[in-house]
């Protein structure tokens, strides 16, 4: 399987259970995380002391089996199904979206994973339906992806994957749940009373989420009184270019950038390093691919002209450019034997910013997820108390400018009571990414960290 590093953005999924017959009206409290400024120039954020009661600690993560090493052949069928995921929650949750946006798809990825660990019945069916994967893919699966993701040693990479679940303490709950999802999903299990000290609870769970995502996201999620319990997924990625304290260049030249609107802007461009091979140019768009210092991807989706972005930058589009298939195009582009001719090529790309915040419960209705919030919801695997999902909120952050990548996001599932070579030619060559733009930002083994679009700058 061919070898690629994916950016890691921090996210945050949220996923809520409400008891049944209740109405849940889900507020979004106001970030105060990041300067206006933001990213790496900001101040570097203190950490706050989580007072939640510990009670499941996640297990260490180890080596995966030989099934699920990112080496083996089912690994990599694995990840494309993950690809396939991540292209049909992207291209839903940005189709009528016309803002600069950044999905993190393996974020919502592991909360609904946890979520599917703790339903039963048609609950959880629909869930891994949507997953592309059985329940024993999926738990081993998602073993491996933690243990990648928080293996990073290099001080130029930081990459943070975290699992949890916080706990009403006023209700019950099954160990073999909480002890399922330690061991697979590396995730800790909080108590914090919902219920009678609720202020505690939701400042608790913004202290997790902000330790998390390094600060880029803090904010009140407002968890109701009546929440059975919360299933959380944090993610965050910081990558640089170059070398520590070296960036990559502006261009000497401005460049006319066209929104979606067709309104023009003159801006000086990134100058990517060049990587082998050639953009690959279909017939509606072009696409190529930045790399970090640490190998991690940055491709991006360019429309050709008289094609707009929305109608490019679709969920087939998204998979196919962060697969094997795709990198294996790119290699065979790189060398012309009949010509002796080798191929590089770089991408020139603005610096940009993005971010998303929203309930994302109607795409994930549109995926066939619909029993887990309906009142025939079954979470009998970790409570007997009767409950459902209300929210599965999703929260991001990300800037890539000349320095390199930084990104936080959240997912958070809501349940409510009833988340050496002969001389040859070299061609240099360059994507100049001048016009609305989609991206995906993936890791080594091809795991969609991120995608989005950027409509205006």
């Amino acid at each position: 399987m061919l070898k690629r590093k994916i950016a890691l953005l921090g996210l945050i999924g949220i996923l809520g259970l409400a008891s049944c017959g209740t109405e849940m009206e889900y507020v979004v409290g106001t970030s105060n995380s990041a300067n206006e400024n933001g990213g790496r120039h900001r101040e570097p954020f203190t950490e706050e002391e989580v007072e939640g009661n510990l009670y499941t600690a996640a297990t260490t993560y180890s080596t995966p089996a030989d099934e699920y090493n990112s080496s083996s052949a089912n690994f990599s069928s694995y990840t494309a199904k993950l690809n396939t995921f991540s292209g049909n929650i992207t291209s839903d949750l940005l189709a009528s979206n016309e803002n600069n946006t950044a999905i993190s798809p393996l974020s919502i990825y592991m909360a609904l994973a946890m979520t599917s660990s703790v339903a039963s019945g048609d609950t959880s069916s629909e869930i891994l339906n949507a997953l592309g994967m059985t329940e024993d893919e999926v738990k081993n699966y998602v073993s491996a992806l933690m243990y990648y993701a928080n293996s990073s040693s290099n001080e130029a990479l930081i990459e943070i994957l975290a699992n949890s679940i916080w706990l009403n303490t006023n209700l019950e709950y099954k160990e073999a749940a909480l002890t399922e999802l330690a061991n697979y999903y590396g995730a800790s299990s909080y108590q914090v009373d919902f219920t009678n000290d609720n202020d505690n609870a939701n400042d608790n769970i913004r202290k997790y989420v902000k330790n998390n995502t390094k600060g880029l996201i803090n904010q009140n999620f407002e968890l109701r009184t009546n929440t059975a319990f919360a299933l959380i997924n944090t993610l965050y990625y910081k990558d640089v270019w170059q070398g520590i304290g070296t960036g990559l260049s502006l261009t000497e030249e401005a460049y006319t950038f066209t929104d979606t609107t067709g309104n023009t802007k003159d801006i000086n461009l990134i100058q990517g390093n060049y990587v082998d091979g050639k953009a690959i140019v279909k017939d509606t768009y072009s696409a190529f691919y930045s790399k970090t210092f640490n190998g991690y991807h940055l491709t991006f989706v360019v429309p050709n002209d008289d094609y707009s972005l929305s109608s490019v930058f679709t969920a087939d589009t998204i998979s196919y450019v962060n697969s094997d298939e795709f990198i294996e195009e790119v290699e065979n582009t790189k060398y012309d034997s009949a010509s002796n001719t080798y191929y590089m090529t770089r991408c020139l790309f603005p610096t940009f910013r993005a971010e998303y915040q929203g309930n994302i419960v109607n795409s994930l209705y549109n995926l066939g997820i619909t029993t887990a919030f309906s009142d025939s919801a079954d979470f009998t695997n970790l409570t007997d108390t009767d409950s459902k999902l209300t929210d599965v909120v999703h929260a991001t952050k990300l800037k890539v400018d000349t320095e390199g990548i930084e990104g936080a996001a959240v997912t958070i599932s809501v349940s409510e009571t009833t988340s050496v070579e002969p001389e040859k030619t070299i061609v240099y060559d360059d994507l100049i990414v001048n016009k609305a733009f989609g991206y995906v930002i993936s890791d080594s083994n091809g795991i969609p960290l991120f995608t989005g679009k950027i409509n205006k700058l």
